[in-house]
């Protein structure tokens, strides 16, 4: 891999294209433009190739004329299947691809000057993050420096098949969210990273394919990682389904509007439990590592004040068992 980046651009915004390949040379920033790159008779296909390959990253111009080119959207599905890293330049308005819609983009339609500086300071991240990798790799073995890019979404109810809500949504996805920060700051290698939003129609879509009873398990996993991991270049996903067992092991099917009723039933009879599964999907292996976490009412659900002191200590023992278990999950993708 060289530190040349790629720009992919319609023809029709070339002169913008070697302009700006242009400016960030000067300021120490290579880049690979097919206009400077190619040598006459070279195979003009395989050129592009080769640069794609070794290229740490692109930059997209994007305009009504690239978003229509069949080369630039060949370009920009290569980068992202291959886990480059994508800077995506508004040059124009236009219709932004769907796999391109969730990255941050440096806009150009306000000025030339203030965005440059934008795509530079971005370029230069870029550049560091992967001189860090190669150097980490030279040190410690291949494949120690590369950065695996973590995201999560809202945990599914077994119960209700659709997306966590209320105050069990917040606390299990807080316990996870504390589990990816403790891997980041235990080996920065890992990465969080904002590129998949943890909204309602992420959730939903998630949703959706895990409920899908004609899809096999293989087929569910292509699908997460096709549709929510690659467009925002994710590695692993943590997400998972929850669900409340009867003191018989099986599932209570209570809507979520009887959650108020549930938390007074739970006080006066506390049996059964509360089953978390967690899911972590790797998008290079295509595999789905699951753990199951099960605990009972009294040390999951909101007790009286009387009794705040056992809740805290509950509390923060499942906060603590969650935490360990979506390290040791992220670790093995």
């Amino acid at each position: 891999m060289t530190d040349k980046f790629f720009i992919s651009y319609a023809r029709a915004d070339g002169e913008f294209a070697l302009k700006l390949v242009q400016r960030l040379r000067a300021d120490g920033i290579e880049l690979w433009i097919d206009q400077l790159e190619i040598p006459t008779g070279t195979p003009w296909d395989r050129s592009i190739e080769v640069a794609l390959k070794e290229a740490p990253g692109l930059l997209v111009v994007l305009t009504p004329a690239s978003v229509a080119s069949e080369n630039v959207l060949d370009e920009v599905s290569y980068g992202l299947d291959y886990g480059k890293r994508i800077v995506p330049l508004l040059l124009t308005d236009c219709e932004v691809p769907l796999r391109l819609r969730r990255l941050q983009r440096v806009d150009f339609r306000g000025g030339f000057d203030a965005a440059f500086q934008r795509s530079l300071a971005d370029l230069r991240s870029l550049l560091f993050a992967k001189r860090l990798g190669e150097a980490i790799d030279k040190i410690y073995g291949a494949g120690m420096g590369q950065n695996t890019n973590v995201s999560n979404l809202s945990l599914v109810d077994a119960n209700t098949k659709s997306v966590m809500l209320g105050r069990d949504a917040e606390f299990i996805n807080g316990a996870v969210e504390e589990g990816m920060k403790a891997l980041a700051a235990q080996n920065p290698r890992y990465v969080i990273s904002n590129s998949l939003p943890n909204d309602d129609a992420n959730a939903q879509k998630l949703s959706a394919i895990f409920w899908n009873g004609t899809m096999s398990r293989t087929e569910k996993v292509d699908a997460i990682v096709r549709d929510l991991m690659a467009p925002g270049n994710i590695d692993g996903l943590v997400t998972g389904q929850f669900s409340v067992e009867k003191p018989d092991g099986s599932a209570n099917r209570w809507r979520l509007a009887a959650r108020l009723a549930r938390f007074y039933m739970f006080r006066q009879k506390p049996e059964g439990a509360v089953l978390l599964r967690l899911f972590v999907i790797s998008r290079a292996s295509r595999n789905m590592i699951v753990e199951s976490l099960r605990f009972t009412q009294q040390e999951f659900f909101s007790r009286g004040p009387n009794n705040s002191t056992e809740k805290m200590i509950g509390l923060c023992a499942i906060v603590g068992d969650i935490r360990d278990t979506v390290v040791r999950l992220i670790k093995q993708i």
